[in-house]
């Protein structure tokens, strides 16, 4: 068998790291594009109205928006009770 002179990575090793070079810039893009993602969502508000003022913990917030409130929540609204985790005042 002759030897080429040329190393193992330059005799056919190139595609492997090709394939680990588009892996890690496939792997950068959607990091990126979660991070941009993430920084463009805003927590819903909490009106700024007499009746939103006073509420501070969740249990106030349910006495009107739990499933028997005035208000109850949407269908699409998660099923969590830590309303501040999402909702920000204004």
């Amino acid at each position: 068998m002759r030897d080429s002179g040329r190393s193992p990575v330059e005799a056919g090793g190139g595609g492997r790291n090709a394939v680990l070079a588009i892996a890690l810039v496939v792997a950068l893009g959607f990091s990126a594009c979660l991070v941009a993602y993430t920084l463009r969502q805003r927590k819903p508000p909490i009106p700024a109205d007499p009746g939103h003022l006073k509420s501070v913990e969740a249990p106030q917030c349910l006495s009107c928006h739990g499933p028997l409130g005035t208000q109850p929540r949407g269908r699409n609204h998660p099923l969590n009770d830590r309303c501040f985790n999402c909702h920000e005042r204004t």
